[in-house]
């Protein structure tokens, strides 16, 4: 055999070693960094009329980074986040954040250019574009998101409507 064989120890045949998933804090920095690089996600901006535009940018084992567009009025419906901690920068525009929080009802928070907002796990939130103009953000997950579950809130945001893996596009 040609090459070198790495050596490994029993024990790494066992379990692998688990993989730390980052804080809501190192979430948002890396959201707040990625939405001030626009050298980094300018070229891949698109708008669609249908339906928001979402396009993961980068993965790795512990986080993975989207970059969202939204024209007026789109939004993303009362989902979670399917296990993962999230955060959120506006990169351009306002995006309107609405969440429910058992016990205390729905809360709102506008967020403008450079705000940014931690998503923890578990959190049912709804966030859209309630402006005129069009908006731009990047969104950060960790673990990676594979799964979103949608809910109805004409149920009082109490009964799952539909469960989803997030956007096909990839980068």
């Amino acid at each position: 055999m040609v090459g070198r064989m790495a050596r490994v120890s029993p024990a790494s045949f066992i379990s692998p070693s688990p993989i730390q998933p980052w804080t809501g804090r190192e979430l948002a920095g890396l959201a707040v960094a990625a939405a001030t690089d626009a050298r980094r996600w300018r070229h891949l901006i698109e708008f669609d009329e249908n339906e928001r535009f979402a396009l993961k940018i980068d993965e790795t084992d512990e986080h993975d980074l989207w970059l969202l567009t939204w024209l007026p009025e789109q939004e993303t419906g009362w989902h979670d986040h399917g296990g993962s901690i999230g955060a959120f920068a506006i990169a351009r525009g306002a995006l309107c954040e609405r969440r429910f929080v058992r016990g205390r009802g729905r809360q709102e928070l506008r967020l403008g250019p450079g705000g940014s907002r931690i998503v923890p796990d578990p959190v049912l939130h709804n966030v859209a574009n309630r402006d005129g103009a069009r908006a731009i953000s990047l969104h950060a997950y960790s673990p990676p998101l594979r799964t979103m579950t949608y809910f109805d809130e004409k149920q009082n945001v109490q009964q799952v409507a539909d469960v989803r893996v997030p956007g096909a596009r990839t980068c």
